[in-house]
């Protein structure tokens, strides 16, 4: 069946066609004509059937010999192409000492079939002919022969034969008497010296099979051996392919050092240092196509003359004219970088996977990171402009196929393996701490960067791409809840997408609608990357939303708002709750006059503002602002919804923070209650209520139950993200502060220290979070007699929180209060009761003349000599109930 298409069908279909033409010509001038369609018909039939029955005869032994009287086929050398080889390999040691083994006749091994596979550049020739060449100087027997289409490999094996049988047996194969195959295998499998059999560029694998078999067969023209090496060269990587009894050998990119030993050998040492050739191999992806052509290039006449002789500047060049550079015109397509991947395209077009050049144009669209396969979404793709969707015309729907999928799952799975199996793209896990892995594709740098390339320069595959890329990012922003803790691999994973969806998108082109629901899309990515803790990416993310919504909506515009929404909330968990704060407030004061007061955007902006104005000791607006949100929520969402539940449980942690302990336990009881029913107990936000809920009863000096459930708390919370998460920190840092306020100070500067490492590698040392545990180290130095510690800390963080807080703070307070107290110690006790009666009639204002902390100051300026009775010692900083605890309450 396979020649009947390469061979008699193709001409007499041209037959048919033309009169096919004449009764298209009939049914336009004349009407249709029933009689002349099923005469039509008929002949199509009987031509069909005569060329199939004429394909039966041929003999099923591999590749069809030339038939009898046909020209004879250009002779082709069995002999290595020697020339190719280069003076030295770097960075495949490993491969070359396994393949040597197979030819060393000490070892015994069982007959196998290898294949060297991977992406077109990766150097599979190359290290075929290194085997080879190593073969020969150990006195075996080398045979090249080329599968690079079919008359290459029955030339091949023609001249293979004439060398291995009689020329009687060899004149018998050519004219198709026996078959070619058979016959070389014979003779191969009969000698007793050792030999290589390499078959180079085994692209179209079918092509090695006889007809109606195939390669994992073991009888076509590669077969195991045990008696020498048989080496195939291929794209295809795909073991199914090869069976079971083969070995694949796959050719990745080269390390840094041997990309820049291939340079350096190609292009001589004065091109540049060892470090500049290093930084061209990891520009050009370690690809070896890439390496020799960068060489090849610099050590020529051309190079000279357009004033480039160094790796620098081939580098630097390379930004400006990467096509020129990577793509020079070639008697062979396979030596251009840019086109040897568009061979492969080529050659999947014509096994039916026409989708697979827009699989590869798709990824130019996105960024060259891993890409979750979960993200390549079939049905959006089967509805993109970018995969062919039926456009409207004349033809009735039956015929133009609207409403069969254009992209249906088979083929989507189909394409894929495919662009895997021939090393376009490669499968990758990539894992991080305990969250689930997440299913990746990856393409080489390369080949990413030329796909982008294409997709910038055409300006109608440019939009298709844009769209197709923004759909999908909004598919995959509603793939998963972006503060549930296993998916924050997701977020990240997502990230460099969205952000190259904005690079490629500047003064977006798209509809309004489309450009919607991208903002959005990156605001959701931004949101879960806050709960993953990569505040900074987030920040990006958000801002470059602002930005395009910024240039493209109206400043009222819903997802413009958004967008403004989710820039303040990075800039909160980044610590700058004073800009995040009046960031919030201006939205609010739009979304109330363009939105409807229980609008899901206007909903979630008072959540935020009224965590803010908690997070910045505004407890009596926070209050307000949680009691007026949860009974929009509970209107609008129902008592039991997540959102009203999170919105209940922050309103007992305002509750707490203004010593209401009561009532805020009760608040607490009952959302536990609710959110364990709904959300279940390893859901973020019962954790979350669990560990506020913790502090709320140490603060009410309940210390033993709260430090229990703290570390119930915190080992949930490290299983779900790891140790170095934020809200793992956070608990710690919490479980330090329990211990002090117990007198544990050992233990308290232990916990205390290993949060402080973690926050300095995460969120940099003038984070609100380390300044507190900078704070609370500060004053168990005081505490423990180390002055000289707290007196060079305490001052500096007393200023940064006053810059990034506010005088008035309650953190700025509290710091304020234990420089007072040291000060007092050192013996200035005029300027700390000067400082502390200032910072009494703060806390009195702000949060009543009863409240704890006005009662913690009012105790600290007792304790000063001149209030003490003589010989009355000075109590100390912290004892053992919560009135005289000096470490910051949490923050956030």
């Amino acid at each position: 069946m396979a020649r009947l298409t390469r061979q008699g069908l193709p001409a007499g279909l041209s037959a048919l066609l033309a009169v096919g033409a004449g009764l298209l010509t009939n049914l336009l001038t004349s009407g249709w004509s029933w009689p002349l369609a099923i005469a039509f018909a008929v002949l199509i039939g009987v031509y069909v059937g005569y060329e199939i029955w004429r394909a039966s005869r041929d003999d099923a032994g591999g590749p069809a010999a030339p038939p009898a009287g046909a020209p004879t086929p250009q002779r082709r050398s069995v002999v290595p192409p020697w020339g190719l080889l280069p003076a030295k390999m770097h960075g495949r040691d490993e491969v070359l000492r396994t393949l040597s083994a197979v030819l060393d006749p000490g070892v015994a091994h069982e007959a196998q079939l290898h294949v060297l596979c991977g992406l077109g550049g990766s150097g599979k020739t190359t290290v075929a002919l290194s085997t080879a060449d190593a073969a020969r100087r150990s006195g075996a027997l080398v045979w090249w022969i080329s599968a690079r289409d079919e008359t290459s490999l029955v030339s091949s094996l023609i001249d293979l034969a004439a060398e291995l049988a009689t020329p009687e047996e060899t004149a018998q194969a050519r004219v198709g008497v026996r078959s070619l195959t058979d016959l070389v295998w014979r003779h191969i499998e009969a000698r007793t010296d050792r030999w290589l059999l390499v078959v180079d560029n085994a692209d179209r694998p079918e092509l090695l099979a006889p007809d109606g078999g195939q390669v994992s067969h073991g009888n076509g023209v590669v077969r195991p051996a045990s008696g020498g090496l048989v080496l195939v060269t291929s794209r295809v990587g795909n073991a199914e392919v090869w069976g079971n009894r083969a070995v694949l050998h796959p050719l990745g990119r080269l390390s840094s050092d041997a990309s820049a030993r291939v340079l350096l050998d190609a292009a001589g040492a004065a091109a540049g240092s060892d470090g500049d050739a290093v930084a061209l191999g990891e520009r050009l992806g370690g690809l070896p196509l890439a390496l020799r052509a960068a060489g090849r290039y610099l050590s020529s006449t051309a190079a000279r003359l357009d004033g480039v002789t160094t790796f620098a500047e081939y580098r630097r060049l390379l930004e400006e004219r990467f096509t020129t550079l990577l793509g020079r015109p070639s008697a062979e397509p396979r030596e251009a970088v840019v086109s040897t991947w568009e061979l492969t395209l080529d050659l999947l077009a014509e096994q039916g996977d026409d989708a697979a050049r827009k699989i590869m144009r798709l990824f130019g669209g996105l960024a060259p990171e891993p890409v979750p396969i979960a993200m390549l979404d079939q049905s959006v793709l089967d509805r993109s402009l970018l995969f062919g969707r039926p456009a409207r015309g004349w033809l009735p729907s039956w015929a133009s196929g609207r409403h069969r999928p254009v992209y249906d799952p088979q083929a989507h799975s189909r394409v894929l393996s495919d662009l895997c199996d021939f090393g376009l793209l490669d499968r990758t896990t990539p894992a991080s701490g305990p969250a689930p892995a997440v299913p990746c594709l990856v393409a080489h740098p390369l080949v990413a960067e030329t796909n982008a390339r294409m997709v910038r320069d055409d300006a109608k595959l440019g939009r298709e791409v844009r769209g197709t890329v923004a759909a999908l990012l909004t598919q995959a922003s509603r793939r998963y809840d972006p503060e549930d803790p296993s998916t924050s691999l997701w977020w990240a994973l997502l990230a460099p997408h969205a952000e190259q969806a904005v690079d490629v998108t500047p003064g977006h082109r798209g509809s309004r609608r489309e450009l919607r629901l991208l903002i959005r899309a990156l605001c959701t990515v931004s949101r879960g990357l806050c709960g993953a803790g990569d505040y900074l990416t987030a920040h990006v993310l958000a801002e470059r939303a602002r930005q395009v919504a910024a240039h493209n909506l109206t400043a009222d515009d819903p997802a413009a708002l958004v967008a403004r929404c989710h820039v303040a909330d990075a800039v909160a968990h980044l610590g700058d709750y004073a800009t995040a704060l009046e960031e919030y407030r201006e939205v609010l004061t739009v979304q109330r006059q363009r939105l409807k007061r229980d609008h899901p955007d206007a909903l979630r902006t008072r959540r935020e503002l009224a965590w803010l104005q908690a997070l910045r000791g505004m407890y009596t607006e926070a209050e307000a602002g949680y009691r007026e949100l949860l009974d929009l929520q509970r209107h609008r969402l129902g008592a039991e919804h997540p959102d009203a539940l999170r919105s209940q449980s922050d309103l007992a942690f305002v509750l707490a923070f203004q010593d209401r302990f009561d009532e805020a336990e009760q608040e607490y009881r009952d959302v536990l209650a609710r959110q364990r029913r709904v959300l279940g107990d390893g859901h973020g936000n019962t954790i979350r209520t669990r560990h506020y809920r913790a502090h709320a009863l140490a603060s009410a000096g309940r210390f033993e139950e709260a430090e229990q459930e703290l570390r119930l708390v915190y080992e949930a919370r490290t299983a779900q993200r790891g140790p170095k998460h934020p809200d793992a920190v956070r608990t710690r840092q919490e479980l330090g502060w329990v211990a002090a306020i117990q007198g544990r100070y050992e233990d308290a500067e232990e916990h205390w220290r290993a949060v402080l490492d973690v926050l300095r590698d995460t969120v940099g040392a003038d984070h609100v979070d380390t300044l507190r545990t900078r704070h609370d180290l500060a004053a168990i130095a005081a505490v423990r007699g180390r002055y000289a510690e707290a007196q060079r800390e305490l001052p500096l963080i007393v200023e940064q929180r006053r810059r990034l807080l506010g005088p008035e703070h309650p953190a700025t307070l509290r710091a304020r209060r234990n420089l007072a107290w040291l000060n007092a110690e050192l013996g200035d006790d005029a300027a700390a009761e000067a400082e502390l009666r200032t910072i009494l009639a703060v806390w009195r204002r702000t949060s009543g003349p009863s409240s704890a902390e006005a009662r913690l100051t009012e105790a600290h300026i007792e304790a000063l000599p001149k209030h003490r009775r003589p010989g009355e010692p000075r109590p100390p900083l912290w004892a053992t109930g919560y009135q005289t605890a000096a470490p910051d309450r949490t923050e956030a």
